[in-house]
């Protein structure tokens, strides 16, 4: 099942104007060298607003964040809690912690209550934030 990011209303404004800054200053500067440097960031912002996500299928979970994805098999997380600060769309998070080696996730799905439901079903030994519960 796939959830798509929340994302705040304050940060709309933001990534447009970054992105636009990023891909259409080189051509309003008439400096088109300028587009190397430029066009990686800005097609990298727009890549990712889009395509920001997180998938539960089988026994893992996939973040997707533009070209990235990562895989996190759900048997190995630890435990989920609600945070307030990390790189994210949305101020209203979860952190994920997984693997023996205890790696962190930050992600902001839509409906958190719906998306930690589904790894918990999985592995019932995955500690929840009494928020999340």
């Amino acid at each position: 099942m796939y959830f798509p990011t929340k994302k705040d209303l304050w940060i709309y404004p933001i990534s447009a104007i970054a992105a636009f800054v990023c891909l259409m200053l080189p051509f309003i500067e008439k400096d088109y060298f300028m587009l190397l440097f430029t066009a990686p960031p800005g097609v990298f912002m727009v890549w990712s607003w889009f395509k920001t996500g997180y998938e539960i299928g089988g026994d893992e979970l996939t973040i997707y964040s533009g070209p990235i994805k990562k895989r996190i098999p759900i048997h190995e997380i630890r435990k989920t809690k609600r945070i307030l600060s990390s790189p994210a769309l949305s101020m209203d998070r979860l952190e994920i912690s997984y693997s023996v080696h205890y790696h962190i996730a930050v992600i902001s799905p839509i409906h958190q209550t719906e998306f930690v439901r589904l790894p918990v079903q999985k592995n019932s030994g995955i500690q929840l934030d009494e928020r999340l519960k």
